[in-house]
């Protein structure tokens, strides 16, 4: 019933070359996570999550990190959160929360059938 007053943590999503030990501290996030808790294969390219003010800080840590708004060879997909989502997450779970990732992948649902099974399958799993 409070699925239409809810949106979507991500604020944005941008591709970097984001560095190993910098990319296993952030929680899975997207397609990523949801292969982790579903029989979804895995994507080719991982995704990630962290908060908008973590962003700018990571930005100011690393100035030679290469970003664009579009996929580029050797990149991870970095979704940009309007809150920070290690605070929901339960060791030693690496992904993102179920509630959240669901909001996340609601336009994926809406356009791949995959997806939207693998959705409803997680959340079953979250409900039991």
């Amino acid at each position: 019933a409070a699925l239409p007053a809810l949106r979507s943590p991500v604020l944005r999503r941008r591709w970097c070359n984001l560095p190993e030990n910098e990319r296993k501290r952030l929680p899975m996030a997207g397609l990523t996570a949801l292969a982790e808790y579903s029989m979804l294969a895995g994507p080719a390219v991982p995704a990630v999550a962290l908060s908008d003010a973590a962003w700018w800080s990571m930005l100011d840590r690393l100035p030679s990190l290469r970003q664009a708004e579009e996929l580029f060879e050797g990149a991870v997909e970095v979704e940009i959160w309007s809150y920070d989502p290690h605070i929901l997450i339960e060791p030693p779970v690496r992904n993102v929360d179920r509630y959240s990732l669901f909001l996340s992948l609601q336009p994926a649902a809406e356009a791949d059938e995959r997806v939207a099974q693998a959705l409803e399958a997680m959340m079953k799993c979250a409900e039991e």
